[in-house]
């Protein structure tokens, strides 16, 4: 009987064990898998991208060991909400992220986001009004605008969620809506590994000005020593803005002037 008993105790110790932060060690950060340019692997080991080389950099200034899954941004986004993964990222600041995670302080980039149409068919973008009665293609769980849903612009844009940016552009090749809305450089790097960047074009102006993009931390995953581990991510993560580690990244791999003088 007692020999049953600590093969009890054994198994439910493991188990409290694995519940209490073993897949969070080491720290899983969820990243966007549409964001290719931004984050890949030109090998087994090696990680390449302005947000890998921003991450390495980061996590490695904070002693910390981590983990990169790709995953699509809906899921992603549940995954943190409801503490499965420690962080996600790059994603905007919102009002409804920050009631089930927590940001640091300083982004880790700025990410631009373009209006893509067939070529030959581009249009006049200046603000919202201009896509009333228009299709827009946009990636699942993305928004295109914080305003898309004042009085003003609600319903008057059609807006369609797609799985990724290869199906979008299929879509917009297709004509099958209008225009896409999606992160340049993942959008234009997508077109040249689909062989169809000569079919499309971007408007002058982006959907908006570029915005920051931020590492969160879900509020609800078992993290060793959470809070000490987001100060130190964040102490860090404001030293290599400083001293300029994060602007020599990003311009290692853009040449956009957008980039100069954040």
């Amino acid at each position: 009987m007692n020999k049953l008993v600590c093969v009890y105790v054994f198994l439910l110790l493991n188990f409290l064990f694995i519940i209490s932060g073993f897949s969070q060690n080491p720290f899983v950060i969820g990243y966007n898998q549409d964001l290719v340019p931004s984050f890949y692997w030109k090998n087994r080991n090696e990680k390449i991208g302005i947000d890998a080389e921003i991450i390495k950099e980061l996590f490695r200034r904070s002693n910390l060991d981590y983990d990169v899954w790709f995953l699509p941004w809906k899921r992603l986004m549940h995954m943190v909400k409801f503490g499965e993964i420690a962080s996600g990222c790059p994603g905007f600041k919102t009002e409804k992220r920050e009631t089930f995670a927590i940001y640091l302080e300083m982004p880790l980039n700025y990410a631009v986001f373009s209006i893509f149409v067939r070529k030959g068919e581009s249009f006049t973008f200046n603000e919202l009004k201009d896509l009333h009665g228009k299709k827009i293609g946009i990636n699942r769980g993305y928004s295109i605008s914080p305003h898309i849903n004042d009085p003003v612009h609600k319903g008057k844009i059609i807006i369609e969620e797609t799985d990724s940016a290869e199906n979008n552009l299929k879509k917009l090749i297709a004509k099958r809506i209008d225009a896409y809305v999606g992160n340049r450089d993942a959008v234009i790097f997508t077109s040249l590994k689909m062989g169809v960047s000569d079919k499309i074009v971007y408007l002058p102006n982006p959907i908006y000005d570029p915005r920051p993009v931020y590492l969160m931390i879900s509020k609800y995953a078992n993290i060793k020593n959470k809070t000490k581990t987001i100060q130190t991510l964040n102490k860090n993560l404001n030293k290599m803005w400083k001293d300029n580690t994060i602007k020599s990244i990003i311009l290692k791999h853009v040449n956009h002037n957008l980039y100069l003088n954040k």
